[in-house]
Order: structure tokens, then C-alpha cells, then sequence
């Protein structure tokens, strides 16, 4: 079924949802539309590669962009195509959109697809899952992980935020760009342990039985382990392991996203 897709003879329906959630680029939401725009509905939901690609390119010429199909990753398994769009604009490169093409029974699936910038890494790893890491600020960052699940659909498993300086966030600023906004059990935490002498803090938000959880880790997973408190949850790396897709070992397709990866051309 892949190599259809990728000799043009099979179809597909291609999904609405792009997600970004790691970036604040401003080109998002004019990405969004055109991908939105160029995804057909109802009778015509399913298209060929190349009927999608064109559909792309012409709505994006209306934004002044371009969206051009660049090439195509198959993993070990091939059982999930990942098709690869370079975004451009007056030949800068603006970002990448990656549709990820899943074998699931006798159907070829699309859920989610993914939108990164040029400031971002995305990685690809063997089992399907993919991640994207976006700098916030100088000491701030945000990474979104996405895997399959046994339904076939690629959705969030976690994101992680991490500030790599502990001791910024007593400023109020930077602890409302680390917790989203969400920041008044934190605060209190930071404010009765001034002089904790830790060094970083991961904030893990985990989708979990339909709803998205929150936990802390800090300094290591032994010392994030030991800290007892009533309105955060502070956990170590082995319980995250144990709740998501997280693997220090997980294989990548060839590693990052980039031109030395994705050498198949359509």
C-alpha cells in the first residue's frame, strides 16, 4: 500500500489537523489555513500524493508562500510513510511539514501531521514516534512527543518544558512562560525553598486515560523522587518511562530531520 502512495496509483485521506504546539512562529497559523484549505471534504476526501501536493502549492502561492513536496522516509518496519514538505518564502526556508502515512489494517491512515520551523529539530525514531524541540528562550525549552498508538493515530504522548536555569524562575515572567500560564502552585513551591540550591526543572504534562497530567522532575530522578509536596507531583525519570513513550534508547531514522535523512525524492 505504501508504494502505492508513493507511485501515485493509491489514495488517501489526509487529515485537517497540523499540529505546532511547541512553536510560536508567526507563519502557523497562515500554515494551518492553507493546509486546512487544500484538504478536501466529504466525497473527495481521498486523494492521491500528488493531487494534495498541487492542491498545497496552489493554495500557498496565495499567502506568498511555497509549499513544495520535497521526499519521503519509510521505516524499518514499512508499515509508515512519512512524506516531507519544505516551506519556503522568497527562497528562505521557513519550515517543513511532515505527513506521517500509517499501514493500519488494510487502510492507509492519517490523523496528525506535524509542522516544524527552521529554529526547530524534529527527529524521526524507528517505531514511528516523532519529536520536536523548540528553543522558548535563552534557557527555556519545549519539547513535544508524539507516538502511535494501537489505533493507528499518531497523537501527543507528553511534552516536556524545561528551564535550565532553576533560580530564573523567581521572576514572575519567566515562570509563567515555564508553566504556560499555570504557575500559582509552583510559585508557592519556589517561594517556601528559596535556598534549595537546585539547578534545572523539567515540567512533564503526559496524556493519560483521555486527559493531559502534570509532573515535576528536578536536579536528578533521585532528589526529583524525594521531594514531597501536596500540590505537585514530583516524580522520577523511571515513573515517566513507565507512563509514556519515553526510551533514552530509542532508535532514530538516521537521527534529525535533514537533507542526509530524507534522501528519497517523489
Amino acid at each position: 500500500m505504501i508504494n502505492d502512495i508513493i507511485s501515485g496509483d493509491g489514495t488517501f485521506k489526509p487529515s485537517y489537523d497540523l499540529l505546532y504546539e511547541a512553536s510560536d512562529n508567526a507563519a502557523a497559523s497562515d500554515i494551518s489555513k492553507i493546509w486546512r484549505s487544500a484538504v478536501s471534504s466529504g466525497k473527495n476526501a481521498f486523494c492521491t500524493l500528488e493531487e494534495l501536493s498541487e492542491k498545497l502549492s496552489e493554495k500557498a502561492s496565495e499567502y506568498d508562500l511555497e509549499i513544495v513536496k520535497k521526499d519521503y522516509y519509510i521505516n524499518a518496519e514499512e508499515n509508515t510513510l512519512f512524506i516531507r514538505y519544505l516551506i519556503t518564502q522568497d527562497d528562505n526556508e521557513i519550515g517543513y511539514i511532515v505527513m506521517p502515512l500509517a499501514v493500519y489494517g488494510a487502510k492507509i491512515r492519517n490523523d496528525n501531521n506535524i509542522l516544524s520551523f527552521a529554529e526547530d529539530e524534529l527527529t524521526v525514531f524507528e517505531d514511528g514516534c516523532i519529536r520536536v524541540n523548540h528553543r522558548n528562550t535563552s534557557s527555556i525549552t519545549t519539547e513535544m512527543n508524539y507516538c502511535f498508538y494501537n489505533d493507528g493515530r499518531l497523537r501527543i504522548d507528553y511534552k516536556v518544558t524545561r528551564e535550565s536555569s532553576y533560580s530564573r524562575l523567581s521572576d514572575i515572567e519567566e515562570l509563567t512562560l515555564f508553566t504556560n500560564g499555570d504557575y500559582k502552585k509552583l510559585q508557592k513551591f519556589i517561594e517556601e525553598n528559596p535556598n534549595s540550591g537546585f539547578t534545572w526543572i523539567d515540567k512533564y504534562d503526559v496524556y493519560e486515560n483521555g486527559r493531559m497530567n502534570t509532573y515535576y522532575i528536578v536536579d536528578d530522578t533521585g532528589t526529583s523522587a524525594g521531594l514531597s509536596d501536596d500540590t505537585i507531583s514530583f516524580v522520577s525519570l523511571d515513573h515517566i518511562s513507565e507512563i509514556t513513550c519515553y526510551d533514552p534508547y530509542k532508535k532514530m531514522l538516521g537521527g534529525l530531520i535533514s537533507e542526509k535523512n530524507f534522501l528519497s525524492q517523489i
